[in-house]
Order: C-alpha cells, then structure tokens, then sequence
C-alpha cells in the first residue's frame, strides 16, 4: 500500500502505470482491519484473563514509548536531510511520519478494553449484532456513500451522525471477536466469501473509475471504512481464521511463526523509513513491468523491516520498548 503511493501521485491516472499501482494498493488496504479484527479475537477471548497493571504497564505504556522514540528517530532523519533549527527538529519529531497514527488509535482501544470486556462477556449474541450492525450503517454505509462524491447536503447529512464508538476501529475490534469466537454458520461464511470476492475486484475498478472522472487520484473508496474494504477484509480474516484453527502445527512451527509475528511490528515501524533509503533498489524494481517490480520491492522491503525489527527487539533491556 505504502510503497505504490509514489506512483499512484505522481502518474497520470489515465495510464497503465497509474492503474496497476491502484490496483495493488486496493486490494492491500485489509491491512489495518484485519489487524484490529486479530486484537479483538485475542484480547475479547473468553478465556483471556485481563490484568490491569499489565495492560497498562505492557500494552498501554509500551506502546507510548514505542511511538515517541520513532517519531524521534524519523523527525532526526529529516532534521539531518533538511536542516533548520532546534524549533524545526523538535516540530520534525512531533509530526513523525503518517503511518503511525496506528498506534494511537489502538492504545486509545487498549484504554477502553476494560469496559468492553465487561460489555462483551455480559451482553447477548443479539446485542453484539445489534453494535456491529449499528457499526456497518452509521460507518461503513454512511462513509461510502461520501467516498462516491455524493451531493453536498447528502453529505452534510451524513457528517451530522458521530457516534464515536461505533463510528470507529473498535468496530472491527467487536467483529472479530464475533467472527472467532460466535463464528459464522456455513452459509454465511460462503456468503462473505463471495461478497469479499467482489469487494476486492470492484475496490480496484472503483479507485481506478472515480480517479478517471475527477482527473485525480481518488483513494478514499478503498479506505478502511469504505463497503468494499469492510467485506474484503473480513472475508480475509475469517477465511484465514478457518483454516488456522483446522490444522495443528508442530512446535518448531509455531515458534517461528511466533517469531514472525513479534518482528512484524520492528516492519511496520521502520518500512517507511526504508522505502525512503534504499533509492538504488527502488530505482531497479522501478525499470521492471508494474506490477512484479512492486512485488519485488515489497519482498526486499519486508526482508530488511523483518530483519532490522528482530534485530532491535532483541537489543536487552531497552529492546521492547523500541519496537
């Protein structure tokens, strides 16, 4: 998603190149639901047992750490680029980069776990449908809807609705909870299979049309709130759920994996930083066709996040809290 950014603005989004980008950066952008939706199964499970002090002191405060030292280590990188004064490194370091709004989002869903917990274990199947059903109309239906440009008082209409809670990741925190732990009947899973199916293929043909009629780009249909985004990823995430839970993994295997998944955070920390480094790499991926050089350079680029993630996560004592 991140890396097709650079051509998706700078090529005109008549041509080839402009609808190859959009293509791979529509059907990318399950990224951060699905993300949500694994912290909602996990930390709403049944069986997990919260602790307070653990919350706050692992997940909450670590977090806040982790996002103050690489909106540091990014606002020194562009400090050291571009110069200025104290003001201009310390203004720098508070901006960061964009792709961390991530983790404010998700600390502030840490803060409000304890309540939702409560809620969810307290609350019927029917009520849980209720909130995700309140969730789809008031957030996934009402931002499409502005995504197509509707008309002006449409849209005010629309902007007069702002139910925080449910117009919000916490969402897609409650479905995939539901997902794993309520589960789907068989019928439904084909269904949101089929509808996920879709949903990917008309979030590229909606980016690539409506980009064609404004003359610009226009991405905002494949946000994360956006139908065909909300359907393409959860019929990611309950596909990928389904066929986990079917199969047992030896112990080696899950360790690794295990593994993975702890240095995926040192990735999506540092990818945006190393897509801005490695010109030379970028500019060989760049003489490729489309859509393998992008492919290409996504695999180089998880390389080095994973590798540079492991590496800092292990660093004693102050590995954790930096990545």
């Amino acid at each position: 998603m991140h890396i097709t950014d650079g051509n998706i603005y700078s090529s005109p989004v008549k041509g080839s190149v402009f609808w190859q980008s959009a293509l791979l950066n529509s059907i990318s952008h399950f990224g951060v639901p699905v993300f949500v939706m694994i912290s909602g199964a996990l930390f709403l499970a049944p069986g997990y047992k919260l602790n307070l002090k653990r919350l706050w002191l692992h997940n909450i405060l670590r977090l806040c750490i982790v996002y103050i030292v690489w909106s540091f280590a990014y606002g020194i990188y562009d400090y050291s680029s571009y110069g200025g004064g104290f003001k201009q490194l310390i203004w720098c370091a508070v901006i960061g980069r964009p792709h961390l709004w991530f983790l404010p989002m998700i600390i502030g869903i840490y803060i409000i776990l304890p309540f939702m917990v409560t809620w969810v274990r307290n609350a019927s199947v029917k009520e849980i449908r209720l909130f995700i059903l309140l969730f789809f109309i008031f957030n996934i239906v009402c931002e499409t809807i502005k995504a197509f440009k509707a008309a002006e008082i449409i849209t005010f209409i629309l902007d007069l609705r702002n139910i925080q809670l449910v117009c919000s990741y916490v969402g897609y925190f409650i479905i995939g909870y539901y997902i794993v732990h309520i589960g789907l009947e068989k019928k439904f899973r084909k269904l949101l299979y089929c509808a996920g199916m879709i949903s990917g293929i008309l979030s590229a043909i909606s980016v690539i049309l409506l980009s064609n009629i404004a003359g610009t780009p226009n991405m905002y249909i494949v946000d994360s709130y956006s139908i065909f985004t909300f359907f393409w990823s959860a019929a990611i995430f309950t596909f990928v759920f389904e066929k986990a839970g079917n199969k047992t993994y030896g112990k080696h295997t899950e360790l690794f994996w295990g593994n993975i998944g702890k240095d995926t955070l040192g990735l999506y920390l540092c990818h945006l930083g190393i897509i801005e480094i490695i010109y030379p790499i970028r500019d060989f991926c760049g003489s490729l066709p489309v859509i393998p050089g992008f492919l290409l350079y996504t695999l180089i680029i998880a390389v080095i996040g994973l590798g540079l993630g492991a590496g800092l996560r292990r660093i004693p004592f102050i590995g954790r809290y930096i990545c």
